[in-house]
């Protein structure tokens, strides 16, 4: 799981600013397991292992608040992502294809 403050959509593109420095991660099969890893070590690991993420993308479950607003939602196939750290680390994301959009509060 990934948070952020904002997230902005451009077609193709998921970037998530103000990110969280963590991934939470579990996983049910074969085992139970369950942590976090910072993002940059993350996105090292996206190509390792005869199952890595890079021959099979994961899918995620992307959840929109918007103040005033019920919580939005969207199922996407995450590929590969930028990581840039400092003052307002960014996740950038390519997933499926999405309308331009920009909102508050995600994860």
């Amino acid at each position: 799981m990934q948070t952020a403050k904002k997230v902005a959509f451009k077609v193709g593109t998921l970037t998530l600013e103000d990110a969280s420095p963590a991934t939470a991660f579990f996983s049910e099969r074969p085992n139970r397991i369950v942590g976090q890893i910072r993002n940059d070590l993350f996105l090292k690991q996206w190509t390792e292992g005869k199952n890595s993420f890079k021959s099979d993308p994961p899918n995620a479950f992307l959840t929109v608040f918007n103040e005033g607003t019920r919580p939005t939602g969207v199922t996407v196939v995450l590929h590969p992502y930028a990581f840039s750290s400092g003052r307002r680390p960014k996740l950038t994301r390519t997933i499926g294809r999405a309308s331009s959009r920009r909102s508050a509060r995600v994860s």
